[in-house]
């Protein structure tokens, strides 16, 4: 049962890849929609897959592009997730603590202590 549930997630992967091989120069522009939404699902794809690499670089290219912050919140997840399987969770808190501070979430600084 695992080995069909990964390699269903390594095809997935792989249409995902051609799909973005198929796009035009441009297509973050174009196309927009369907760019963020390819290239957010493959990295959740190479995220189940254990490509926490090709996760990181799909990850910056979406927050280089994506317009929004709403738009950005998918890829976000799947990165903090990525991060936390690899054990960086520090990375994972920080790079949380400052998606929630663009919304506006205030955190107190971990050098201020009321001891």
């Amino acid at each position: 049962k695992k080995a069909m549930s990964e390699a269903t997630f390594l095809r997935s992967a792989s249409y995902f890849e051609a799909g973005i091989g198929m796009l035009c120069g441009d297509h973050w522009e174009e196309y927009y929609d369907l760019s963020l939404r390819l290239h957010s699902l493959f990295a959740e794809v190479q995220y189940c897959n254990g490509c926490f690499e090709i996760v990181g670089e799909i990850t910056t290219i979406v927050l280089n592009h994506a317009k929004t912050l709403e738009d950005k919140l998918p890829i976000y997840n799947t990165l903090l997730r990525s991060l936390g399987s690899q054990q960086k969770v520090q990375s994972a808190v920080e790079i949380g603590i400052s998606v929630l501070q663009k919304f506006g979430f205030k955190f107190p600084s971990p050098n201020n202590s009321d001891a």
